[in-house]
């Protein structure tokens, strides 16, 4: 018996088969982010990897080129990157106040604003520009309606913590971002679960966005970011995802807010956010 598997498996390994992990023509066997071909192989749209294409493949930020937005006197928290008239705006989430750390008013929930930055390009270099909402505003995010203008969405004061629970999948997620591609919805969020609760994020998926969502509870990035020049930060949150998209859809930059120092999310800490660049 023993020696007939055997002999099979070096048959198969020979012929140089593999075992089909997708069904030919399905783009959901491909998490969405690609369409299987006649092999059984998916192949991935821009920005995406790994055998399910349920990866982005994120790229070394380089130190000596634009990489977000880190402001000592004002620690952000993440949010989203909109282009208009020749200038990348900002919207994100802001300490209000300049106080010494974890003191009252260094409550994220109690002293949060939303500011709006202008920049060069996706990833910066960012200069202020107003205060878009004040004190007790928070968790921003901008989109741009079919007829241009821009609305700002962001949670009041009073607003409680968003728990996404896809269909028998009851997994602690928060800071959904959700987006519509050609082939169906899609979701980043900051992911709950142990280990690395606090750095940690997920990818999901839905066709039609209403429900059977997909949640895969892969880890969507490291909490530890190697740099291009090799140098490595030891982020002790790394939550709130966001994306910056190309013209055609395509993810150029993962957008997450991190901190190197603290983990208690309970206070702002020494935040700041994160442009990663996407591979495409």
């Amino acid at each position: 018996m023993w020696s007939t598997l055997l002999l099979l498996f070096c048959l198969a390994a020979l012929s140089g088969t593999v075992a089909p992990i997708c069904s030919e023509g399905s783009e959901t066997d491909c998490s969405l982010n690609g369409v299987c071909n006649n092999e059984g192989v998916c192949v991935c749209d821009p920005g995406w990897k790994g055998d399910k294409c349920n990866q982005l493949k994120l790229k070394p930020p380089s130190r000596l080129e634009p990489h977000g937005y880190f402001n000592g006197s004002m620690p952000t928290w993440g949010g989203d990157v909109i282009y208009e008239n020749g200038i990348y705006h900002a919207f994100l989430t802001a300490k209000g106040y300049n106080t010494p750390p974890y003191d009252e008013s260094d409550r994220y929930v109690c002293n949060t604003a939303i500011i709006r930055l202008e920049g060069k390009s996706p990833a910066g270099p960012f200069e202020f520009a107003e205060v878009v909402l004040p004190v007790y505003h928070h968790e921003t995010h901008a989109i741009r309606a079919p007829d241009e203008p821009v609305f700002g969405w962001h949670a009041p004061k009073d607003w409680p913590p968003s728990l996404v629970y896809p269909v028998g999948q009851i997994i602690s997620n928060e800071g959904a971002f959700i987006w519509r591609s050609k082939r169906g919805y899609h979701m980043l969020t900051h992911c709950q679960l142990s280990p690395n609760h606090s750095t940690r994020g997920a990818y999901g998926y839905s066709k039609d966005g209403l429900s059977s969502w997909t949640l895969l509870p892969d880890l969507m990035w490291d909490a530890n970011m190697t740099w291009a020049d090799g140098s490595v930060s030891y982020f002790k949150r790394r939550q709130g995802p966001g994306l910056y998209f190309d013209d055609n859809g395509h993810p150029l930059y993962l957008l997450t807010p991190v901190d190197e120092l603290y983990q208690d999310g309970c206070n702002w800490g020494h935040g700041w956010t994160l442009m990663q660049p996407i591979e495409h």
